[in-house]
Order: C-alpha cells, then sequence, then structure tokens
C-alpha cells in the first residue's frame, strides 16, 4: 500500500482503508453528521420562524425573498459547512488527543 500521509511513519496510516476504519475517522465522522443534521434542524426551524412567525410581527424582509431557490441553496449551503466544519473540528481533536497518548507513550 502507498502512503496516504507523506510526514506518515507509523504502519497503521499507511493504508488507507485501515485509516477510514480507524476510531479517529469514524468519530470525526459521526460528529460532522450529527452536527449537519442538528444544523438542519435548526435551518428548517429558522426558516418556519422567519418566513411565517416574523410577518405577523411586522419583520417582513425574508418572507418578501420570492427566490425559494436562493434561500434553499442557502440553507444546503449551511447544513453542508457546520457538517463539515464540525467533522474537522473533531478529527483534529481526535488526531491531538491521540497524538499525546503517543507522546507519552514514547517517553
Amino acid at each position: 500500500a502507498t502512503a496516504v500521509f507523506s510526514m506518515a511513519t507509523d504502519d497503521d496510516v499507511s493504508d488507507f482503508d485501515r485509516v477510514r476504519r480507524s476510531k479517529v475517522v469514524i468519530a470525526a465522522r459521526d460528529a460532522g453528521a450529527q452536527a449537519g443534521a442538528t444544523a438542519a434542524v435548526g435551518l428548517l426551524a429558522g426558516h418556519a420562524l422567519l418566513e411565517y412567525g416574523a410577518p405577523k410581527m411586522g419583520i417582513n424582509w425574508y418572507s418578501n425573498i420570492k427566490n425559494w431557490r436562493l434561500k434553499l441553496m442557502v440553507g444546503t449551503m449551511g447544513v453542508f459547512a457546520s457538517g463539515y466544519f464540525a467533522g474537522e473540528k473533531a478529527l483534529y481533536n481526535q488526531l491531538r488527543a491521540e497524538g499525546k497518548l503517543r507522546q507519552r507513550g514514547a517517553k
């Protein structure tokens, strides 16, 4: 197998399939999926509030936007961005924790 990470010196990161199944990558993927689902629910609730609730209080700027494709595109981008950044943050934290464990073991 070829090395996935150029800086890799360990055997367990030289095989892509093993990396993909590692607890670090699985935890990051799960965190990203959870954040994406949470963002989808939040954006849907925000859309409903701005589209139907806010005009009853005289706030009309959102309901005056008649381009539903624009609203859908912005909402979808928000869901993907939230999932991506949560996954990256979880991956960073997992790798950092793993590095600290390995560093302690090397001493």
